[in-house]
């Protein structure tokens, strides 16, 4: 596989990809500061999570206008567009996979579609949520990934 970033190509044929679907932990409020007027930022300077919010070449977040780029703090923000998003736990994950697999060549796609605010049941097949993820999902034809993303990736389009 093959994966341009900004001036870069990355090629790797030792690459695993993983969803990041789920509510607002998922998501990522670490590090988002309430202001007393009730407005809330994301402050990486100020983020308690500092190992989480540096980015790492070998993860790739795959973003809404459906680009890899390299991951960083806050992955969701331009999928949870309502609320502001912090750091979560899918580039820590990522980072902690890497160093535990030890594999030079290896990288890690993120793909991140949680929602804050959303209850389980808009996450069930048949709902717009999940439509999105599956629909954000697919879009990863497009690098020639279907059957290693998604193996029923034709079943899950007409759920």
């Amino acid at each position: 596989m093959s994966v341009a970033l900004r001036s870069s190509t990355y090629d790797s044929t030792d690459v695993s990809v993983y969803i990041l679907g789920g509510q607002s932990n998922m998501s990522g409020r670490g590090g988002v500061e309430r202001f007393p007027d009730g407005t809330k930022v994301f402050d990486e300077e100020a983020s308690k999570y500092p190992v989480a919010v540096g980015a790492d070449p070998r993860v790739l977040c795959f973003n809404a206008a459906g680009h890899w780029v390299e991951a960083r703090e806050p992955m969701h923000a331009d999928i949870d567009t309502t609320k502001v998003t912090g750091v979560g736990p899918g580039l820590i994950f990522a980072k902690e996979l890497l160093a535990l697999l030890r594999s030079p060549g290896q990288q890690i796609g993120l793909v991140p579609c949680a929602v804050g605010g959303t209850c389980m049941d808009q996450w069930l097949p048949g709902t717009a949520l999940f439509q999105q993820m599956v629909c954000t999902s697919a879009a990863l034809v497009l690098y020639g990934w279907e059957h290693e993303v998604v193996p029923n990736i034709d079943l899950l389009l007409h759920a």
